[in-house]
């Protein structure tokens, strides 16, 4: 494989040489490869002037968007359990620039030329004491020189579709030993771990931990404005409303004539499109085709500037970065992509908007839609007959689209925490990096010794620092526990009586030694981590508690 390295690199180098005379235009991929070029200047600047040596840092990759959503839950994540944490983000497309700007990292920039004086000389600069990549990118010559500086290489939210193209050769054999150099690999489901494992990921550093998109989704669902400008308009003006988002042509070509079929039956039904892609000139050939067929139209932008969706029979979506949103004000999700070869794009977001969802049939790439297929919240369709069939099902039968839409969000809810559940898994690697974690030993209470206390009426304090969302889905027993969430726990520990003697939990035992820890150094002598968690319990004492 070695002249598939030295190729691989020439092809590298080739490209880096030609980049300048490409970049010089205003679309994707010029915007992309003018970042490029300058990326690793970006990266080394700001690890050269701005990086602080006494806190650690963490390199995270995403090509994409959705990959993007990943590593923002896991980086949430990261930074509840070591607040001193200093995150460098990069990325591949263009499409998750704007995204990586709101992201909560010192610095972002596009993923440097995966090159030795390009990647090397980023790695010196900023020093990282991990590297975590998102879903199955992974970069044979970053992780050489990271391997060379003894730094630790994690996937998270990883996933291999069956179809994916690392799984045929020759990537197969050329990536081999870039997968068997990763130190820690989380996977969204059984299947994902198995055909990591088939790509060279050793078996001993698989573990299965949900997708953290999940995470950030459900959260960002939950934190939605409904009084913004570009959502207040369609809560003042109800009416059955189709959400179609992530559009490619192949989408249009169907939905465009289902569209015309449905409106036959349900006069009121609105669309709103959100291409991909929104170039202007896309959106104006969309909204050229829909006027001809006496569509009344506006672009979000002018529903924004006018307050009002009052007589508007379809939006166009003119922007990226708004499409989880406008899932709120949705009856029924329809997802391109799945038209495509790569399948289809994020079923997460109109699902966590309680919305069914509907796509083609390149959809498993997507363990969720499976998922969702599975549990009767989604539905396949080929052709613009069965999307017409489809949509007016869910939009006619009132009760069969409140149990798709229930099912949808259940599922949302039974998968979320992956993104705890992948710091778990990284707690190994990051242990050492945490201003909490020293060599203070934290004194453990097992489950069936703090039910025995139950009995005998001698509860201590317990104070639960998980997510609340967690709590929401099981709890120990109410003895009158606090709830304090790890993010939040620095400011809010006054709340505590360090005279008391205190039981800190969490789902598995990592995060609340953490705290137990961090408590012990600042003046609370009688603090006890329950070992294994909520899980623990269950094991222990209450085998009839759901897991998550």
């Amino acid at each position: 494989m070695l002249r598939g390295r030295i190729l691989y690199r020439f092809l590298v180098g080739v490209a880096r040489f030609t980049a300048p005379i490409l970049a010089n235009g205003t679309g994707k991929i010029s915007r992309g490869l003018k970042g490029k070029l300058v990326a690793h200047k970006v990266l080394a600047r700001w690890g050269e002037e701005k990086r602080d040596p006494h806190r650690p840092t963490v390199w995270v990759h995403a090509p994409s968007v959705g990959e993007s959503l990943q590593a923002c839950a896991v980086i949430e994540a990261l930074r509840a359990r070591f607040p001193r944490v200093q995150v460098v983000f990069t990325h591949f497309s263009p499409s998750a620039a704007e995204f990586a700007g709101r992201m909560p990292v010192e610095v972002s920039a596009y993923l440097p030329w995966d090159l030795r004086e390009t990647t090397g000389r980023v790695l010196e600069a900023v020093q990282p004491d991990l590297l975590i990549f998102s879903k199955t990118e992974v970069w044979p010559v970053l992780v050489d020189e990271a391997q060379k500086r003894s730094v630790p290489v994690a996937l998270v939210g990883g996933s291999v579709p069956s179809n994916a193209g690392r799984l045929r050769q020759p990537m197969r054999t050329f990536l081999r030993a870039t997968w068997q150099r990763l130190t820690v690999a989380c996977a969204i489901a059984d299947a994902d771990a198995h055909r990591l494992q088939s790509l060279g990921v050793l078996p001993g550093v698989i573990s299965v931990t949900g997708d953290p998109a999940v995470d950030a989704v459900a959260q960002r669902v939950l934190d939605v404005d409904a009084t913004a400008a570009h959502l207040a308009p369609f809560h003042s003006n109800h009416r059955p409303t189709v959400i179609a988002g992530s559009t490619w042509s192949a989408d249009l070509k169907r939905l465009l004539v289902a569209l015309e079929i449905i409106r036959r039956v349900v006069g009121e039904v609105r669309v709103v499109i959100a291409p991909h892609e929104p170039s202007e000139l896309g959106v104006t050939n969309l909204r050229e085709w829909l006027e001809k067929k006496s569509w009344s139209t506006r672009t979000l932008e002018e529903v924004e500037s006018s307050a009002s969706v009052n007589g508007v029979d379809a939006v166009i979506v003119d922007r990226v970065g708004v499409l989880p949103d406008l899932y709120t004000v949705g009856h029924v999700g329809y997802v391109g992509g799945g038209f495509h070869r790569a399948g289809v794009h994020s079923v997460i977001e109109p699902a966590a908007a309680r919305l069914p969802v509907i796509f083609g049939p390149h959809y498993r790439n997507s363990s969720a839609a499976i998922g969702l297929l599975k549990e009767g919240a989604a539905k396949v369709i080929t052709d613009a007959e069965g999307l017409a069939d489809s949509l007016l099902g869910w939009l006619e039968d009132t009760k069969e689209h409140g149990d798709a839409a229930n099912r949808a969000f259940s599922y949302i809810q039974t998968h979320r925490g992956g993104a705890e559940r992948t710091v778990d898994a990284l707690a190994h690697l990051l242990g050492p990096l945490s201003a909490m974690n020293d060599n203070v030993v934290v004194p453990e209470i097992t489950p069936d010794e703090l039910n025995a206390r139950f009995e005998l009426g001698h509860a201590p304090v317990l104070v639960d620092v998980r997510e609340l969302f967690e709590r929401e889905i099981v709890d120990l027993p109410q003895h009158g526990q606090l709830s304090i969430p790890t993010g939040e726990f620095i400011e809010r520990m006054g709340e505590l009586d360090p005279a008391k003697e205190g039981v800190v939990y969490c789902r598995s035992g990592g995060r609340s030694e953490q705290v137990a820890r961090y408590l012990m150094q600042n003046g609370f002598e009688q603090v006890l981590n329950l070992r294994g968690g909520i899980l623990g319990w269950r094991q222990e004492v209450d085998p009839s508690l759901p897991a998550y």
